[in-house]
């Protein structure tokens, strides 16, 4: 995968975050991983999260978009 890709995780998400990331790192070498303090599996939804996902989000999609690395689609 050769898109810019956003890894967001809740530090108090069950999943191991960053062992995920690790075992994406390989296949996804520009990967990006922000951990979120309080915050579970669902950061849009939940109240202390939902704030910091969506103004990280807009911030890390004004830096990509336009540069024709995100894909899209159809």
């Amino acid at each position: 995968i050769r898109s810019p890709v956003l890894m967001v995780h809740g530090a108090a998400d069950p999943h191991p975050g960053r062992m995920i990331l690790e075992s994406l790192e390989p296949l996804i070498p520009g990967i990006e991983y922000v951990e979120l303090e309080r915050c579970g599996h669902y950061p849009w939804l939940e109240r202390s999260a939902r704030d910091p996902f969506f103004s990280l989000l807009r911030e890390w999609l004004g830096r990509h978009a336009g540069t024709g690395e995100i894909a899209t689609v159809h």
